[in-house]
């Protein structure tokens, strides 16, 4: 009897199991990922896939259909078979990988209902193709300009606040240019922001504060206290002898 997964197997067991699939396998077809009614698969588009017409062939897009659809349907249930499969082509291929998609729409005891979605990385790989790109996603095409117009006008606004690096300088960009002037200054060679506001401090201790002495910075050595004889004098002087203390 056949190996049967988990509904939910690692990348590496879903690997392992269908390995065995070897015509999937030699077409290129790689699992993305895998569990019970899904799975996701790729095929990176080489020129033997491609017809006499220079696009993929219906049977490689076929064949990575029915590889999803095998790992989508022998993921954590009994083995099973496809016994009818249709398939519609939309659209020619115009990337660079096919990508699968499975999902159940309806999964029962003896027969299931799967839909795959066939896509591809939607890479440009010519001129001509860009061009038809264009044609069909107008809208598109015109807000991914002004995009463009706009960066365009951010940046010259940024060179117009920032400015430009002088000629001859060495640095590649203006924070660069920033940093080597700050270093060429011998920055270390100063005293630290700490430092002075330690020096500050103490020049300060021998002072009183402004609501000390008349709301005004007095050096406290610079404040003597008058003798008895002094303030004697000063009194006669003002108001005559008798005006003593």
């Amino acid at each position: 009897m056949a190996k049967q997964l988990s509904d939910r197997p690692t990348l590496e067991e879903l690997k392992d199991f269908f390995g065995h699939d070897r015509f999937a396998e030699h077409a290129g077809c790689r699992i993305v990922e895998g569990s019970r009614d899904h799975a996701v698969c790729e095929l990176d588009i080489q020129d033997h896939h491609r017809n006499a017409l220079g696009n993929v062939m219906g049977g490689a897009i076929f064949t990575l259909a029915d590889f999803a659809l095998a790992i989508a349907s022998n993921t954590g249930g009994n083995p099973s078979v496809s016994v009818s499969s249709t398939i519609e082509y939309l659209s020619a291929s115009k990337g660079t990988c096919l990508i699968a998609t499975c999902n159940a729409d309806k999964s029962g005891r003896r027969l299931g209902f799967y839909t795959t979605d066939v896509t591809d990385d939607n890479v440009v790989n010519s001129y001509k193709e860009l061009i038809d790109w264009v044609a069909k996603h107008g809208p598109e095409a015109t807000k991914m300009a002004g995009g463009i117009s706009e960066n365009k006008t951010a940046i010259t606004d940024l060179k117009t606040l920032v400015g430009t690096l002088p000629e001859g300088a060495t640095s590649t960009t203006v924070v660069a240019y920033i940093t080597e002037a700050i270093n060429a200054l011998s920055i270390g060679d100063y005293a630290k922001t700490t430092e002075v506001t330690t020096a500050i401090s103490t020049a300060l201790e021998s002072y009183y504060t402004k609501t000390q002495v008349d709301e005004t910075f007095v050096k406290k050595t610079d404040i003597v206290m008058a003798t008895d004889a002094e303030v004697d004098a000063m009194l006669t002087e003002v108001f005559g002898a008798q005006a003593t203390v």
